[in-house]
């Protein structure tokens, strides 16, 4: 696919020229003023590769361009190469200083003016495949490598942040009971195989705005952060747990079960993860000590030193 380069001149002559050098092999924009230029911004917000800016242009200068560039409004990762008649040391580093790249004099060279462009669009290209790289390394570093899930670390900073900005919110705590029996009766490899269905079908439960993470060998985390009263986490728990009954659609092996824990924000105690955590984790031990299979939410709030006595289990 042909790179585009935005061609911003008053000078018909100096556009035509410059188209001249340049269409065989790119696309071409033009533009006769700074306001002209910023309607092409508007227009082509993501589909502009280089733009060959004349800094003297009636109007909207080309300073001015610049300056609207390097505040993020117009163009932000576009590189700029400024055309000059003139070699005025100042104007250039001014122009620099607001973010331009390059510049290229006019009349034009045309071997020089080839040069500069295409060595423009080859660094601007190299720098946006290494911001991609760094998009792909830093979300493969916040995955969970097994399950695709956010990995315990991701998960935790991810639900603290939610914590400190929402006023309610439900934690959902998930283990599988008696995965230590799967694995020794049937091997890791198919231990590994349960993990990714049970994480596949957490996952389905919950919107793609919630955050779900994999936080030890069989246990999950799930946070919503906008439920703030029982009934609606107790029919949220209730929907799981239908689904998890529901063995023609919910793709787990038959003899897979999961018990989890619930906890709240604002009615537990503590407004940062490692409390509600707490609490979760104590209803769902509860719930492990009481039979397993499905959920259980604490009555009353949980205090720092909770034992699983005091409190009144809610329990399906």
């Amino acid at each position: 696919m042909s790179q585009t380069i935005l061609i911003v001149d008053d000078l018909e002559i100096n556009r035509v020229v410059a188209r001249t050098i340049f269409e065989e092999k790119y696309n071409i924009l033009e533009a006769a003023s700074g306001e002209e230029c910023i309607e092409l911004a508007k227009k082509h917000p993501h589909d502009i590769d280089l733009i060959l800016l004349n800094l003297v242009i009636p109007g909207i200068s080309g300073m001015d361009i610049l300056q609207l560039r390097k505040e993020g409004k117009i163009f932000p990762n576009t590189p700029v190469i400024v055309l000059t008649a003139s070699e005025d040391v100042p104007t250039q580093i001014h122009a620099f200083n607001l973010g331009a790249i390059d510049y290229i004099t006019i009349p034009f060279i045309r071997e020089i003016t080839v040069y500069r462009v295409a060595n423009a669009l080859y660094f601007s290209e190299q720098l946006m495949e290494l911001e991609r790289q760094k998009d792909r390394f830093r979300l493969k570093s916040e995955k969970d490598l097994m399950t695709g899930l956010f990995n315990k670390v991701t998960t935790e900073e991810r639900i603290e942040n939610a914590l400190a900005v929402r006023t309610g919110g439900a934690l959902f705590l998930f283990d599988i009971d008696n995965f230590k029996d799967i694995n020794d009766t049937f091997g890791h490899s198919y231990g590994d195989k349960v993990i990714c269905e049970v994480a596949h079908f957490i996952k389905c439960q919950f919107r793609s705005r919630d955050c779900i993470g994999r936080i030890g060998g069989d246990e999950f985390v799930a946070y919503m952060d906008d439920i703030h009263d029982r009934d609606t986490i107790r029919h949220k728990a209730d929907a799981i747990s239908a689904n998890l009954k529901d063995s023609t659609s919910n793709q787990i092996s038959s003899n897979i079960n999961i018990s989890w824990g619930i906890a709240w924000k604002p009615e537990h105690i503590g407004a940062d993860y490692a409390h509600l955590f707490k609490t979760a984790d104590t209803a769902l031990y509860e719930k492990k000590r009481n039979g397993k299979n499905g959920y259980l939410i604490l009555d009353v709030p949980a205090p720092d030193d909770i034992s699983p006595a005091a409190c009144p289990p809610v329990s399906l």
